[in-house]
């Protein structure tokens, strides 16, 4: 229902982490995935999206943009039937 009423999920978690519900240092990535938009793969995207900025937007600032020589494989949601 966070979606529905609007709620910031980023404050919410930096409220928790300052009032030491949840440690400061422990990885919170967040995604605005209401369930009026889109379909599920929508969310799975959304969620995916969120957690590839949360890690990377806090760690990058000391890095150089550029390759690593690695490659990494991540599949998308797939609705198998079988």
């Amino acid at each position: 229902m966070a979606e529905v009423i609007g709620d910031d999920l980023n404050a919410f978690i930096n409220n928790a982490k300052n009032a030491g519900h949840v440690e400061q240092d422990f990885p919170t990535p967040f995604a605005h995935t209401p369930s009026f938009v889109g379909s599920h793969t929508t969310g799975w995207d959304n969620m995916f999206e969120g957690m590839i900025k949360y890690f990377t937007l806090k760690t990058m600032d000391d890095k150089k943009v550029g390759s690593n020589g690695k490659i990494n494989l991540v599949p998308g949601f797939e609705n198998l039937s079988g």
